[in-house]
């Protein structure tokens, strides 16, 4: 398979050969013998640059890999799939190589079998051939030894030959460092990409979901004694879905990828109507909430609205009906978020809550701040600060 692998080099080069002493053809005429075989050595070497400038095309990089793998067993895994400039050089530098050397072993190919059949049957039948019969004259019955000789020179020129081609596949055309880098680089931001879709899905609509249940459940069991409480608490179950609609179709433009979504995420200028909706689900929350958060730079109050909507959402989870308290404070340095509320007795944050704890952790390392969360005194502590300078 390598010494056919190396033949069909030899044949794409053949094209490229033609070509070049076609035109090394116009200044002649070569009528000597020595002044053709200098033009065919000319036209060969003229011909590698051409086969060069063909290479750079990434289709030729998807057909030598696809030829390597077939013909020279080199695992696919194994070779890049890059397209870069780095990559296309490479294979055009392969291209060469490959086209070259097998136009070397594919001339050998055709010419020795022949001459050395000749040399076999030579003793035994006289040739037409003067070279031949002046060749047999002088080395006698060594004719027979030469042709076999002349065979098996063949198969080790071809077999390391192809060896040889085999041993530089990884240099031209396997993964380099940069390759591994950059695909290192992309798993990096896919992985990014699936954690922000993650914290947007569960900090969203995982808190809309929290609230729905509460109030669905509320409902229920008052649906026959206090019909006006549940039509109430299933009214904001209809707000809240519309809510969730709304988080769904931003969390899917970002799976999509879309530049321009068709939702805007909420910051903190909406904290009344996440508040609101946490109060409808019998949950009292008390807001000191600063005047100035409206100056927030937006992706911090973004990200702030998500943590501080997290935080109710485990609240309301974990302690339902205990009271909430909520401060967000801000000055020149720093934006600070503190969420209180008592916990009940033998009360814990169960595994459920962990990954809403995960969330806020990541969002806060995004953005430079600190984050403490745990029991203090009989109450379940949430602190957030984010640095604000770096931010403007």
């Amino acid at each position: 398979m390598r010494w056919a692998y190396l033949v069909v080099g030899g044949a794409l080069f053949t094209p490229f050969f033609f070509v070049t002493l076609a035109v090394g053809q116009l200044f002649g005429p070569f009528e000597d013998e020595r002044e053709l075989l200098i033009l065919q050595l000319l036209g060969w070497v003229a011909a590698l640059p051409l086969v060069a400038l063909v290479g750079l095309f990434p289709i030729v990089g998807v057909l030598e890999r696809s030829a390597v793998v077939a013909m020279l067993g080199v695992p696919a895994d194994r070779l890049t799939a890059q397209e870069s400039w780095n990559a296309r050089l490479r294979v055009s530098a392969w291209c060469v190589l490959h086209v070259g050397l097998g136009a070397v072993i594919a001339a050998l190919s055709l010419a020795t079998p022949p001459a050395a059949v000749l040399m076999l049957l030579a003793p035994w039948k006289h040739s037409q051939l003067e070279w031949l019969d002046s060749t047999y004259s002088a080395i006698g019955a060594f004719a027979l030894l030469l042709g076999v000789a002349a065979l098996l020179l063949l198969l080790v020129i071809a077999a390391v030959a192809g060896a040889l081609l085999t041993r530089c596949v990884p240099f031209f055309l396997g993964i380099s460092a940069a390759d591994r880098a950059a695909l290192a680089e992309r798993r990096a931001a896919q992985l990014a990409q699936r954690n922000r879709v993650a914290r947007e899905l569960h900090d969203s609509v995982g808190h809309t979901l929290s609230v729905i249940t509460i109030q669905a459940a509320a409902a229920a069991r008052v649906l026959t004694t206090n019909p006006d409480f549940a039509e109430v608490a299933l009214r904001a179950i209809e707000e809240a879905g519309r809510g969730a609609l709304v988080d769904l179709d931003h969390v899917l433009g970002i799976l999509r990828e879309e530049t321009a979504s068709r939702s805007v995420p909420p910051d903190l200028s909406r904290l009344p109507e996440l508040l609101a909706q946490v109060r409808s689900t019998g949950v009292e929350v008390v807001p000191r909430i600063a005047d100035d958060v409206h100056q927030v730079p937006i992706l911090v109050s973004r990200e702030a609205y998500r943590i501080v909507q997290e935080g109710m959402t485990n609240a309301m989870r974990h302690a339902p009906g205990e009271p909430v308290t909520l401060r967000v404070e801000t000055n020149p340095e720093r934006l600070r978020i503190e969420i209180l509320n008592h916990m009940r007795v033998g009360g814990s944050r169960h595994r459920s809550g962990e990954r809403g704890l995960l969330g806020i952790s990541e969002r806060v390392a995004v953005l430079g701040g600190e984050m403490i969360a745990g029991a203090q005194q009989g109450q379940w502590q949430l602190q957030v600060d984010i640095p604000l300078r770096i931010m403007r």
